[in-house]
This record gives C-alpha cells, structure tokens and sequence, in this order.
C-alpha cells in the first residue's frame, strides 16, 4: 500500500544507489520532502523532490528547474553560515 502524499511512489526505494527512502515528512507548493537514510554514511537525511515541473508548461521547465537548482545552491551558501538552516549536499 503506498503511504498517503507520496506521489512519486519512493517509500521504501533506494535512490541514486545512496537514499533509501523511508517516509513522506510533508509537501509545499514546489516539492515533496522524504525522510531518508543515506546508504554510505548511515546518517538520516532529507530528499526533496520537485514537483512542479509535472505541471508546468513545457516553456516554463527549464526555467522551473534552475529556480530550483539556485535554491539548493543559496542554501548551500546560507547553511555553510550557520548551524539553524539545513544543507544541500546533492542534487540531481
């Protein structure tokens, strides 16, 4: 049985061989966030997954997806700064 929220079907999978996915942890305007475990460091983590691609229109993707990917990179920068914000360790 899927669990409620996960609309991509990743509870209990194993992504990009390192994120072995165990929960939905909750889903904004532009993703879903998973609870995750990271295989190699056996460390817990969060996977957010974009979401709004699947509805956009094809002539706002590209743009949709390098909002997203500037999001990682501005809380890599911000996170770096200080412990209260999470870190972006991986995107793809």
């Amino acid at each position: 049985m899927a669990e409620a929220g996960d609309r991509f079907g990743l509870v209990g999978t194993l992504v990009a061989d390192k994120y072995f996915i165990e929960r939905v942890v909750g889903e904004g305007g532009f993703g879903i966030v998973y609870r995750a475990v990271h295989r190699i460091w056996d460390e817990p983590v969060a996977v957010k997954c974009f979401t709004a691609l699947s509805n956009a229109p094809v002539e706002m993707r590209e743009e949709l997806l390098e909002q997203f990917v500037r999001e990682g990179k501005l809380l890599t920068a911000l996170s770096s700064r200080t412990t209260g914000i999470v870190q972006a360790r991986d995107i793809g």
